[in-house]
């Protein structure tokens, strides 16, 4: 008997087309000014954090990708060379990648049964087995991770916490003591193509992790500390805010979906089972667990 496979596709971009992109270019044009800290970057910055931080008093910095925020916020919490960050198996390689990038060591642990996620009580418990020194729990598949309940694990153990919030832009909140990584790449929800978000309350951090993204260069170009080079170029904030202006009705696009999913999975709920979720379900992924079934 032949098996037909069927091809389903996942992760499909829905990206600005160029004719609403042209508009930012030729300001691009007249403006002659393509990288470094652009008008079109600086633009897309306070729209980021007036659209997804609303409420929030946080301070963001743009960059080339999510991995590029991931390592700069690991850069900026002062841990020592080879210092041990406890992550979760349960992830997308960039987060141990970033971590060994920085000359740390990723240190595995499980999830939550229910939530898929590193929960503050499994690194609690993890701090009672072997030495960590900081804590990277990731927002999987856009799950929120609760900031309070971080913020509280932070200010117990006196460890920095780095949430990978990769598929989480305007859905994972920051809190007071936390630095959050995000990711703009195409597949994510707000997908621009390339580019990362670096977003925390502390001033001092972005202004640091600023300095680091430009070759380690301050405001009139003195090298003063080792950095690298992974700033947002201007063509790339272009497309991010042609993608600004079509957010509200791509978020409704996107919950009208969701919803429909969920309607249809309510029907067969013998069938599947869903992540579970603290305050609101994700808006970048769903995934199902299916029954282990014996064949026989």
């Amino acid at each position: 008997m032949s098996v037909q496979s069927i091809s389903m596709p996942y992760l499909i971009p829905d990206m600005p087309s160029a004719e609403e992109v042209l508009p930012f270019l030729r300001e691009i044009d007249e403006n002659r000014w393509y990288s470094n800290f652009g008008p079109l970057v600086l633009r897309l910055n306070d729209q980021i954090k007036a659209n997804h931080f609303a409420g929030e008093d946080v301070h963001t910095l743009l960059c080339s990708t999510g991995t590029a925020a991931l390592e700069l916020g690991l850069a900026c919490l002062g841990l020592k060379p080879g210092a041990r960050v406890l992550v979760p198996a349960f992830t997308f390689p960039a987060s141990a990648n970033a971590i060994q990038n920085c000359g740390f060591e990723p240190v595995f642990c499980d999830v939550d049964e229910q939530s898929w996620v590193l929960t503050p009580e499994i690194a609690f418990e993890a701090l009672l087995r072997t030495r960590i020194d900081a804590v990277m729990p990731v927002a999987a598949l856009g799950r929120p991770l609760p900031a309070s309940q971080w913020d509280r694990f932070c200010e117990e153990t006196g460890l920095p916490v780095l949430i990978d919030a990769a598929p989480a832009l305007g859905n994972q909140r920051v809190g007071k003591h936390l630095v959050v990584a995000y990711s703009m790449h195409a597949t994510k929800a707000f997908g621009i193509g390339e580019g990362g978000v670096l977003a925390t309350a502390d001033a001092d951090l972005i202004a640091r992790a600023r300095r680091i993204c430009n070759f380690g260069m301050d405001g009139v170009g003195r090298v003063v500390v080792q950095g690298t080079n992974c700033k947002l170029s201007e063509y790339h904030a272009a497309v991010g805010l042609a993608q600004m202006q079509r957010w509200p009705a791509r978020q409704l696009k996107r919950a009208r979906i969701e919803t429909a999913y969920h309607a249809h999975m309510q029907l067969h709920k013998d069938l599947w089972a869903t992540q579970s979720f603290v305050d609101r379900p994700p808006e970048h992924d769903v995934l199902v667990t299916l029954p282990v079934r014996n064949s026989r």
